[in-house]
């Protein structure tokens, strides 16, 4: 058994969708009624189908979830005979991402009940396929993690250099988040704010933001100054 990963490939090629899923934290398993295994949700292309759409639709079937974010995450392909492949030629498929926040009571599909799991399970229907999903999109995530730290202490590099009693907060929120783009980020995790600024006894201060506001204030020669940043990219 062989599993390769690709950027892309032809979409005609992509035959199947697999979701990786989380939910408060926790892997999403599901456990077919004539199977004592755990599964990742997923499934075969119907005609005429996007490939995304097919993700979705998998999904919501395998595990009842109702509200969700869902993101491409790369290609695969497996070559090897398995329950679903008779001839063991290469098959590609889409795997995804999606993080569930809420799940129907029920399920209407060939999944007797869906897990939610701290850890991996041992008794996986795909033994040598789906762990090995897992392991590249955790290697992913950790690559697209490394990278959007690095924006923000790059911004935060640029703004050392610029700072300067005079100046007011406005400005430096503005600098920042322009830079944040610039650098990369496509747009702030929190309440989409992308840099919370402080001067002077407002750094004392814990603001929450979906309230904050920048103040309209002047930094003063000795005032310290507190900036925290936001940025994401793709959901990161």
């Amino acid at each position: 058994m062989e599993v390769k990963f690709y950027d892309t490939v032809n979409d005609e090629l992509l035959k199947f969708a697999v979701i990786i899923s989380q939910s408060n934290g926790k892997w999403v398993f599901c456990k077919h009624k004539e199977r004592d295994t755990y599964e990742v949700p997923g499934g075969h292309r119907e005609a005429g189908e996007d490939i995304f759409e097919t993700a979705k639709r998998e999904l919501q079937e395998e595990t009842g979830a109702i509200k969700f974010e869902i993101k491409p995450i790369c290609v695969y392909s497996v070559t090897g005979k398995t329950r679903v492949n008779d001839t063991g030629e290469e098959t590609f498929g889409l795997l995804c991402f999606a993080e569930i926040t809420e799940f129907a009571k029920e399920l209407h599909s060939e999944m007797e009940k869906v897990v939610l799991m701290n850890e991996l399970p041992e008794n996986w229907t795909y033994p040598l396929i789906q762990p090995k999903l897992i392991e590249k999109y955790l290697q992913i995530e950790k690559q697209s993690y490394s990278r959007i730290q690095m924006v923000a202490k790059q911004t935060i590099e640029y703004i050392k250099k610029i700072i300067k009693p005079g100046m007011n907060l406005l400005e430096i929120r503005k600098f920042c988040e322009e830079k944040l783009l610039e650098l990369g980020a496509d747009s702030f995790w929190y309440w989409d704010v992308g840099a919370f600024v402080f001067a002077g006894d407002e750094t004392t201060v814990s603001v929450s933001g979906k309230q904050y506001v920048t103040s309209d204030r002047i930094i003063g020669n000795n005032d310290i100054i507190t900036i925290d940043l936001s940025p994401q990219v793709g959901n990161i």
